[in-house]
């Protein structure tokens, strides 16, 4: 039997994905399109993609906590209080009493009735003190039981086929979202922790509590959320111990996100500071009752606390997201076991569409937009998380940049002569150890070393005898160091040589040839990239005390792609998928645009291009461009290519590395 690290997860709209209503939210537009039909979020564990049941592949137990989970009972006639359900269920009288119940429409996505407290019950019906809609004939009503249950992004939702038979939903596992609306951070956080941080058995389970009225004042010693939050927990054990086969919970984390609805509450108190001043001492409390036996019996439960970005209803008086943001940095400073999640300067979500939004709020923003709860929210939970994991300091003092190389050979480079090392004659291109600060992870150490083109520099991936030939990162790292002066940087290389992005050309052979798609990642490229990845992120963490962020990716594919026939529609499918995967797999912060992608456009020049397919690769990379402006396509087709027909002379080769860096100018890169 094992002991499953368990994370709870606690706060009110913020991890609901916001609220209703915003364009943003509705199930239509760029939202649905980029979000909701993006397999990872739809199947966050692994399952039957028809059906959505589980499968053999699919974890031994699920990562969720499904307050909305059970049986689905038709109504055969309702009231303003009651509804009767058929065939007769046989309840026992007031079993149900104190559970709440959840009721959904015919007509159309959402619910009549969501989470409605049961007062009493008979064999068949249901009494609550009020719907708030009459519930109709024909439709579903269930109780929030509970039970372990795999993820759905659109589990609380209905598939297009469900609407049009006006049935209820057939997957459990997505949370509620306050006014029916929203994708909550939940979904992909139990992602992001699956690829990520618990990839082994016995993996991890999420518990996510949300509220819609408890401030973080309802949580002290005399709080009244402390009575409903274990009555729900215990609910979670009872779930769990019916499900686990004798496994035992580990509660590790907890996560609490409470301050926008305590900003919110310090305005509409008359506007006097008591609550805000009070605010520290309320947020100690809980998580010491989190800590205590009668809770996760956990002395040392590690606690994430969330700081949002502080437009986040920035005109509240008489203080802020800010004001709560400093008292999160005043408890982790005296707590080893608190570290905050800055969300600073994520996308805010566009106001004044909601009707019931008091005057006085004017545009003050209160939620981030769609996509962030999808995306740099739970990103940004699952690096604390990580980091954690591999015992980075709380405080590091400073951020290291770190660019990421991959590509065919035109990265791993053909150049160890002194014709390279002495191109331009410049005294920074040297062939000997560079200046510290220019640093490059070598696979064969496990260290961060100082950049030595003929001794590290293919550090992964295809690597030709002693000396080893360098590639353009040889004068990009000189252009990196310029940029970085003070904090230096690290690059990450990885290249293999007759590569593809995804076409079948060459097979892959201890670290040459292959594909790069994720979905050979267990045969070829994608797997060894990130354990080199994870690797020198965990030695800049942990060994140099230093906070890694990805800066960039510089990126030569598709050469070989479009040498192969077929090669150029394979190449524009997969293109947006690698895209997203680097992004979504190895960024490292979340403030501002997504991380930059340098991408170098194969030369229509090259001996073994297909012409047909070469056109299909570069419209596929033009289009990428033209959409995404944190994606630079840059140009080589002007470079003079040596005598093999494929690869740039030496000289060429300088100039692409700078071409890199130069392209760099022109997106928005974190501040470091």
């Amino acid at each position: 039997m094992a002991d499953v690290p368990a994370i709870a997860y606690i706060g009110s709209a913020m991890v609901q994905g916001g609220a209703n209503p915003n364009a943003e939210y509705t199930s239509s537009g760029t939202y649905e399109t980029e979000h909701l039909r993006d397999k990872d979020a739809h199947r966050v564990c692994p399952d039957n993609a028809s059906t959505g049941a589980p499968t053999a592949s699919s974890l031994s137990w699920y990562p969720w906590f499904d307050g909305n989970a059970g049986t689905v009972y038709t109504i055969s006639g309702a009231t303003s209080t009651t509804v009767t359900v058929t065939p007769d269920p046989g309840w026992t009288t007031n079993e149900w009493a104190g559970y709440k119940v959840t009721n959904n429409n015919l007509s159309g996505l959402g619910f009549r009735n969501k989470n409605i407290a049961v007062v009493s019950n008979t064999s068949d019906t249901i009494t609550v003190s009020a719907w708030t809609a009459t519930p109709e004939t024909g439709a579903g009503v269930w109780f929030n039981e509970g039970q372990w249950k795999d993820v759905s992004m659109v589990g609380a939702w209905r598939t297009y086929t469900e609407v049009l038979a006006s049935v209820v939903p057939t997957r459990s596992g997505a949370s509620y979202a306050q006014g029916n609306n929203g994708a909550a951070p939940d979904q992909m956080l139990v992602r992001q922790l699956w690829d990520n941080v618990y990839k082994a058995s016995p993996y991890f389970q999420l518990w996510k509590y949300a509220h819609a009225a408890a401030t973080t004042g309802g949580w002290n010693d005399g709080g009244t959320a402390r009575t409903a939050y274990t009555t729900e927990k215990a609910r979670v054990d009872a779930a769990w111990t019916a499900l686990a086969t004798g496994n035992t919970l580990r509660w590790d984390y907890a996560i609490i996100d409470q301050s926008d609805l305590d900003v919110y509450s310090w305005r509409t108190s008359g506007g006097t500071p008591a609550n805000a001043l009070l605010y520290q001492d309320d947020l100690a409390e809980m998580i010491a009752w989190l800590r205590s036996a009668s809770v996760f019996n956990n002395s040392s439960l590690k606690v994430i606390l969330l700081s949002h970005d502080a437009k986040i209803r920035a005109t509240q008086t008489p203080a802020g997201i800010a004001v709560a943001n400093r008292y999160h940095q005043a408890i982790a400073l005296a707590d080893s076991n608190v570290r905050v999640c800055n969300l600073d300067g994520l996308e805010l979500a566009l106001r004044g569409q909601d009707a019931a939004v008091p005057t006085w709020q004017g545009e003050d923003p209160y939620y981030y937009s769609a996509s962030v709860y999808q995306r740099e929210y739970p990103q940004e939970i699952r690096k604390t998380i990580d980091l954690w994991q591999q015992g980075a300091a709380p405080n590091v003092q400073n951020a290291i940049p770190v660019y990421i190389f991959i590509g065919d050979s035109l990265a791993v480079g053909t150049h160890c002569d002194e014709t390279f090392t002495g191109a331009l004659e410049s005294p920074t291109l040297t062939n000997t150890v560079r200046n510290s600060a220019q640093k490059i992870y070598n696979r064969s150490t496990g260290n961060v070393e100082a950049y030595n083109a003929h001794d590290n520099s293919n550090t992964s991936g295809s690597a030709p005898a002693a000396p080893h030939a360098a590639g353009p990162e040889f004068s990009l790292t000189a252009e990196l160091y310029a940029r970085h002066p003070d904090t230096g940087f690290v690059i990450i290389k990885r290249g293999s040589n007759s590569s593809t992005l995804v076409a079948n050309g060459t097979a892959y052979s201890s670290g040459t040839g292959g594909r790069w798609s994720k979905s050979y990642a267990s045969t070829e490229h994608y797997d060894e990239m990130r354990a080199d990845i994870e690797n020198a992120l965990q030695y800049i963490n942990v060994t140099l005390e230093k906070q890694a962020e990805v800066m960039g990716f510089f990126v030569s594919l598709g050469t070989n792609d479009q040498a192969v026939s077929g090669g150029g529609d394979l190449f524009t499918t997969e293109l947006q998928v690698f895209v997203r995967n680097l992004r979504t797999d190895f960024g490292t912060h979340t403030s501002g645009k997504d991380t930059p992608i340098i991408w170098r456009k194969p030369q229509l020049n090259a001996g073994t291009a297909i012409n047909a397919e070469a056109l299909k690769v570069r419209a596929a990379l033009v289009a990428r461009a033209a959409a995404d402006k944190q994606f630079r396509l840059m140009d080589v087709d002007d470079i003079e290519i040596s005598t093999d027909n494929v690869h740039e002379t030496a000289r060429g080769t300088i100039i692409i590395g700078q071409r890199f860096d130069a392209e760099l100018n022109y997106v928005a890169l974190p501040n470091c």
